[in-house]
């Protein structure tokens, strides 16, 4: 009778993933007003929609104009529509996956529902948290 194999982790441990990141500097390395200029910390990060130009949008989201969504508004969404699900990390030039794990995070279409409702609530006002 062969001999049965170890049993082996689902997940990856966060140490062992491999690390791909391209930039210099790398945003991980960012530290202090560096991050602000980034808009990589809690109060600076926006995410813009916009279109890329095979499309038009009613009313973007923009830094300029002060109608990007913020990260609490973010959070919100992920409050009500957030997901989790299990990924194998690839990077398209290395073979071997970089590691499994748990992704969690907000649907794109649940972001462009949270700023259509906004646009129909009122024309004018930013989109915040709920």
């Amino acid at each position: 009778m062969p001999a049965t194999p170890p049993p082996r982790k689902f997940l990856t441990d966060p140490d062992a993933f491999r690390d791909v990141s391209r930039g210099n500097p790398k945003p991980y390395t960012l530290k202090g007003d560096d991050l602000v200029r980034a808009r990589l910390t809690p109060e600076t990060w926006r995410l813009e929609v916009v279109s890329d130009g095979s499309a038009q949008l009613e009313r973007p989201r923009r830094l300029e104009d002060g109608t990007a969504l913020d990260l609490p508004t973010l959070e919100g969404l992920g409050r009500r529509h957030g997901v989790r699900f299990l990924k194998a990390m690839q990077c398209l030039n290395i073979a071997p996956p970089l590691g499994e794990g748990l992704w969690e995070g907000v649907p794109l279409r649940e972001e462009a529902v949270a700023v259509l409702d906004a646009l129909h609530q009122d024309q004018d006002a930013p989109v915040s948290a709920a």
